[in-house]
């Protein structure tokens, strides 16, 4: 299975070795304990955060689907907003659930609001 465009972000899947470049992300032999990645979905979520803030943004994956990856990046659609040298990414894991990924973003007081979007890679094991 290969997966593609994701900017960089890192795939882990337990029990399997991912390999990633900053074209994609592709799976190296993916098998969990429970069998192989029987289906993904790659959820991604717009948010803004004000001037002076920092947010966390927890997109969760689907019923029946568990967070393999994900990531946030600066900018999102048609409102970038803030210059990206003062703004950024402070952390990108998975939320304390397991069933999400949690984007930490944040804008420096010095410039406006900005948005930004998180991804979570979500899969199903056969």
């Amino acid at each position: 299975m290969k997966f593609t465009n994701f900017r960089g972000i890192a795939l882990l899947v337990a029990g399997s070795v991912a390999v990633g470049t900053m074209i994609g992300v592709t799976i190296a032999g993916a098998t969990a304990a429970s069998g192989a990645v029987e289906h993904y979905k790659v959820i991604e979520r717009n948010f803004v955060v004000k001037s002076g803030h920092t947010r966390v943004y927890d997109v969760k994956c689907p019923a029946g689907y568990l967070p393999v990856g994900g990531g946030g990046h600066y900018g999102a659609g048609e409102f970038p907003g803030a210059s990206f040298s003062f703004t950024g990414i402070l952390e990108s894991d998975i939320d304390l659930s397991h069933k999400g990924w949690a984007v930490t973003a944040y804008v420096s007081p010095s410039d406006s609001q900005s948005s930004f979007t998180a991804d979570a890679i979500c899969a199903t094991w056969s």
